[in-house]
């Protein structure tokens, strides 16, 4: 997870730039007069105070969070040490020792469980509210003109023009796997409803290295458990092997979840990073190129919208392991 200091970070140049913003608007009133100009600075003004309120307070609780799992890592530690100490003292028969290392493990589980509390509280207090860019409509010299952001798409067809925009980072440094399933399902609903991944980790056990992999069903029992059964289904686990495999899946209107291990992982600026790591594929061109979101960086203008070439993933399905998951909308 990334530390606090560089959410505040984040969250100063954010709320810098969407004060600029209203401050370029304001600036046209110089050589722009009339109602148009009006509804216009309106307009500006209350999506730069709807959004930045909605934005510092996701933000400010997220940083909370990366601050609480700091130091749900540290008591993790000492909880270990604890336990190794005990079982030390019980091999010597040191029954002193023992009865003191247990309290002590016995303290510091408790405070996991109050911190993994506090840390999903924050979490879902940053995911509580979205921001939804809805149909406005601005007046420019008697004419109505109508704008909104338009959703995905699902239901089989290609995820090529707007799949990067289901890209989410991890929230947890061990929770890959999670994140890329949950923008998998994203994509293929086309609505960016699954965000908490660190949650989701969470609330399926952790340890979602196995979640591609041949016998681990918690996909399946996710999308049942989340009532989307008459929306999506997982079409296979552990079932992609090459890149005539992802092709022929992507090609179906699927979308896969795929691991690798090396230096394998691509990055907008064509430099490659080593990891052991799950990522999202949502696409395939006419020219037999691929394209992933990654959610092991926070710059998402490295990572989201990813293009491979068919000979990155030649070279992503040459080494590691490939655990996989394909997800398709019903």
């Amino acid at each position: 997870m990334v530390s606090s200091g560089t959410v505040q970070g984040d969250l100063g140049s954010l709320k810098s730039a969407l004060n600029n913003y209203n401050s370029e608007v304001s600036g046209l009133a110089g050589s722009w007069k009339g109602s148009s100009y009006d509804n216009l600075n309106s307009k500006a003004s209350e999506f730069v105070s709807e959004y930045s309120g909605i934005i510092d307070s996701q933000m400010t609780a997220f940083a909370s969070a990366c601050d609480a799992y700091e130091e749900y890592k540290n008591t993790k530690s000492l909880l270990q040490t604890a336990q190794s100490n005990y079982e030390k003292a019980v091999a010597n028969n040191n029954t002193s020792a023992a009865s003191s290392y247990n309290s002590e493990a016995t303290g510091y589980q408790k405070d996991l469980d109050t911190l993994k509390t506090k840390i999903n509280s924050l979490l879902q207090e940053a995911a509580s509210q979205t921001l939804d860019a809805q149909t406005s409509s601005i007046s420019v010299d008697g004419t109505s003109v109508s704008q909104r952001k338009s959703g995905g798409k699902a239901n089989g067809t290609t995820h090529l023009d707007d799949g990067s925009s289901y890209w989410q980072v991890q929230q947890l440094g061990e929770n890959c796997a999670m994140t890329a399933f949950l923008v998998a399902v994203n994509t293929a609903l086309g609505e960016n409803k699954y965000t908490d991944n660190a949650t989701e980790y969470y609330n399926i056990g952790g340890n979602t290295e196995t979640l591609g992999w041949t016998g681990d069903n918690r996909s399946i029992d996710w999308i049942k458990n989340h009532g989307l059964s008459d929306r999506l289904e997982v079409t296979g686990i552990e079932n992609i092997h090459s890149r005539q495999d992802l092709a022929d899946h992507l090609n179906n209107g699927e979308v896969v979840v795929a691991s690798s291990t090396g230096t394998v992982f691509k990055r907008n600026d064509g430099s490659k990073a080593y990891y052991d790591h799950y990522i999202t594929f949502y696409a395939v061109d006419e020219d037999g190129n691929f394209y992933a979101n990654d959610s092991s960086s926070g710059d998402s203008s490295q990572v989201a919208g990813v293009k491979y070439t068919p000979e990155d993933v030649d070279q992503f399905y040459a080494v590691g392991n490939h655990g996989s998951i394909t997800v398709k909308a019903i």
